[in-house]
């Protein structure tokens, strides 16, 4: 959830322009003496790092600072660009520089912490993006290559495969091959419904908590690390299938799994994507809170905000959301979900998640196929609101 709060908030203060893929300036911290250290490979790991930062690392192709493997294991080799968090990825963000604090030699390999950061011209301030780790070794030729923190930091951790489900977690973790069951169920039930096929197996990480799940992918730091609402939240990374997950969701987290229809669905208006994240979460509860409850808080800053209009939806209440706690384009989504379905059924739905990629294509399909006027679908989303700030929602369709 905090990714699209994040995209949002960047987007609004720095130039879309900058947004792009471009080489990201890198330098060396002070502190470490590249000349007269007498690591000699001090200074081929920091030149491997600096040309791959400024060989276009946010755009896929075959990048030669990255290793091989990677490249075979992955879509997207470099996990810190598809971590699935920041979005747009780490290094879309043309502005930021890049400043390596150390390198630090672990006998087979190096360790490059580095901080990613921007300053501000109007006033020199310093704002710190991301402080990430990445691993560089050296190849059969000799020559460094960049590898993800990912493997380095999880090779201590416990791994168990359960249906096309490949789990990694912490050694402490109490792996619970129940849960791991629903999980490939519900996946099966996914394809079913939606008449697709993953084409490959899913790796799944289980990390301690948010903050744990941010350093298991390389993070030391990330803006908006720390910030997390009951310690709830989880990735999917698109590219990879690989999702994230945290010890209270553990190896069944409905949000994160149904994400993997996502790539089957590319022209799905994101009140769709968003919304079946939170209709197939079996207990009903989003970070630590009932649906009522995030109704309820609907209802009431709604009732506040008469001015509000939802079928806006490029509109300040889903551009500017109005706390941490309740995602009101999650449950507008849910809510729309479920007008399709009473409408025509999973047809239907399906129907819609090939053909609303716009908002005006998500409001004229509205208007055609539910039958509800622009000009009356701000008081009924109100009203559903109202509805179910004071009865349970109850769904079309479960999981069987």
């Amino acid at each position: 959830m905090k990714t699209i709060f994040l995209t949002i908030s960047f987007i609004l203060l720095y130039p879309l322009a900058q947004l792009s893929a471009q080489p990201i300036s890198c330098s060396l911290t002070q502190t470490i003496d590249t000349v007269t250290n007498g690591d000699s490979n001090i200074k081929k790991v920091f030149d491997c790092w600096a040309g791959y930062l400024a060989s276009s690392p946010d755009s896929l192709y075959d990048n030669p600072y990255w290793n091989s493997a990677d490249k075979i294991r992955y879509t997207s080799y470099d996990l810190l660009k598809s971590e699935g968090f920041l979005s747009p990825g780490l290094y879309a963000f043309g502005y930021l520089k890049n400043q390596v604090l150390s390198i630090t030699n672990i006998g087979d390999a190096y360790i490059i912490r580095s901080m990613f950061y921007y300053i501000y011209p109007e006033n020199g301030n310093l704002f710190v993006m991301a402080i990430t780790n990445t691993i560089a070794k050296q190849d059969a030729d000799g020559n460094f290559t960049l590898h993800n923190w990912l493997h380095h930091y999880t090779r201590a951790w416990n791994t168990r495969k359960v249906g096309v489900i490949t789990y990694y977690y912490y050694p402490d973790y109490p792996f619970n091959i129940f849960e791991a069951e629903k999980a490939n169920k519900m996946i099966d039930y996914l394809q079913k419904i939606f008449d697709i096929k993953l084409e490959r197996e899913i790796a799944y990480y289980i990390a301690s908590d948010c903050d744990g799940i941010m350093k298991l992918k390389g993070f030391e730091y990330v803006v908006g690390m720390g910030n997390h609402i009951a310690n709830l939240c989880g990735f999917h990374d698109v590219y990879n299938n690989i999702i994230y997950s945290n010890s209270k969701k553990g190896e069944y987290y409905e949000h994160e799994i149904t994400r993997l229809i996502n790539n089957f669905f590319p022209r799905a208006h994101s009140h769709y994507i968003n919304g079946l994240t939170k209709y197939f979460t079996e207990d009903g509860i989003a970070l630590g809170q009932s649906f009522k409850t995030h109704f309820q808080r609907m209802d009431d800053y709604l009732d506040a905000h008469k001015e509000i209009d939802l079928s806006n939806y490029s509109g300040s209440f889903y551009a500017q959301p109005m706390d941490n706690i309740t995602p009101p384009h999650y449950f507008i989504g849910l809510l729309i979900c479920q007008l399709t379905l009473e409408k025509g059924g999973l047809p239907l739905l399906k129907q819609a998640m090939n053909s609303t990629s716009t908002d005006e294509d998500m409001l004229r399909f509205i208007e055609e196929e539910l039958r509800i006027k622009r000009k009356d679908l701000n008081k009924m989303l109100r009203q559903l609101i109202h509805r179910y700030a004071q009865e349970d929602f109850k769904k079309m369709i479960t999981i069987e």
